[in-house]
């Protein structure tokens, strides 16, 4: 309907625009390929073309300029972009291995404040794990593993502290398998395991849970002890541990945050916490070796098989064992 205003002046027209739609948000749009350097088979945010070049390098053949171009061309658009550098090379590709792996962790019973080699939860008060042995796995034996007849799980340790063979897995506290068949390249950039337990999540206390980064030789069979590589804090773009109150974005104030609640207290003392990290060339530092890291997973669950918590969101009660968490 036409309208005219019989003077000059000032029209004000009020319209309700609560009925109107809301926008459309942005679309993320996720970009796998090949890459001549930069992290595997983890997806990053990329909002420019020289952050791009600067994670992953120029293109040096067609499959290369095919990730490169692809993400250009995205990247012109108002989209966000998620970029995944695929592994690719001899075998089964840059950062990964043939063979499978496990970390081994031993374990020491106290019963009544004295030593015991008994890990039967109705008499042992506390466990402590030792340093891992970090022991390469052929497919038959990681396949055995999985089915469950390599190993029957013993009611002792056994005495044992380094691990050589699947049937000796039987006396370990703690077995993580390397189904990614992951490995750490010559700049030590990979993927890397922290283990801590409850006793130390006071945000009274300072944050240390974890004290250094050690490392493996890939084409090492079964190493222990002195045969780590600890890796200098030189390094290290970041802080391993943070005085009390944190901030500083360390290793062990990320890794004490990660349970959801409150598990400090003693009916938790069979809980353990996990983070899987990633080490890979900062992009925030003028170093070219320096790493940087990101927390890629992480779990909180008992050591106890038959331990059941009760969900946040009502219901039955479910599992809280380690093993089923993941």
């Amino acid at each position: 309907m036409a309208r005219t205003i019989q003077s000059p002046g000032v029209e004000i027209t009020e319209k309700d625009f609560t009925q109107a739609t809301a926008g459309v948000p942005p679309t993320t749009v996720f970009i796998s390929g090949f890459a001549s350097k930069g992290p595997s088979s983890e997806p990053i945010s990329i909002a420019s073309l020289s952050e791009f070049e600067q994670i992953f390098g120029a293109p040096t053949n067609s499959a290369e300029r095919y990730f490169y171009h692809t993400t250009r061309a995205v990247l012109q658009s108002p989209a966000s972009v998620l970029v995944y550098r695929l592994p690719y090379g001899p075998n089964a590709g840059v950062d990964t291995s043939n063979d499978f792996s496990a970390l081994v962790y031993p374990v020491a019973s106290y019963v009544n404040g004295a030593s015991s080699t008994n890990l039967n939860l109705s008499v042992s008060g506390t466990y402590f794990f030792g340093e891992p042995t970090h022991l390469k796995l052929t497919q038959a034996e990681y396949l055995s593993i999985l089915r469950g007849d390599g190993f029957n799980w013993a009611s002792n340790t056994g005495g044992a502290t380094t691990f050589s063979t699947v049937p000796s897995l039987a006396n370990a506290g703690l077995v993580i398998l390397n189904k990614a068949q992951s490995t750490i390249n010559n700049r030590f950039e990979g993927t890397y395991i922290g283990v801590i337990d409850n006793l130390n999540l006071n945000p009274a206390t300072p944050f240390d849970g974890i004290g250094s980064v050690l490392s493996v030789n890939t084409s090492a069979a079964a190493i222990y002890g002195d045969s780590y590589v600890n890796i200098p804090s030189t390094r290290l773009n970041f802080s391993l541990s943070a005085d009390v109150g944190g901030g500083a974005g360390s290793v062990s104030e990320v890794i004490e945050n990660i349970p959801s609640f409150e598990i400090s207290s003693r009916q938790f003392d069979d809980t353990a916490i996990l983070g899987v990290f990633g080490l890979r060339q900062s992009v925030f530092s003028p170093d070219t070796i320096a790493l940087d890291y990101v927390l890629r997973e992480s779990f909180v669950g008992s050591l106890d098989f038959n331990r059941q918590i009760n969900t946040e969101n009502g219901g039955p009660a479910t599992s809280f064992f380690l093993e089923q968490v993941d």
